[in-house]
């Protein structure tokens, strides 16, 4: 995972986590973590405008990593 990837998952963690705590189910990217990339991070890591070659669109794409360093 290239590390601009790292730093925004790193980000969300902890708001993911306690989401996650207090209504007792499974973590998923749809339905925990890509809302949170939607309000702060895909205006600009979507797959048309792809800033640093990272999308942050689905799952596939976030595992995919960016084109930074």
């Amino acid at each position: 995972m290239r590390a601009a990837a790292f730093i925004f998952i790193a980000c969300t963690l902890p708001e993911v986590a306690a989401l996650a705590a207090a209504q007792q189910e499974k973590i998923t990217y749809h339905e925990h973590v890509r809302p949170i990339f939607t309000a702060s991070c895909v205006s600009c890591h979507n797959p048309d405008k792809n800033k640093a070659g990272l999308d942050l669109t689905s799952y596939t794409a976030v595992m995919k990593g960016s084109s930074s360093a």
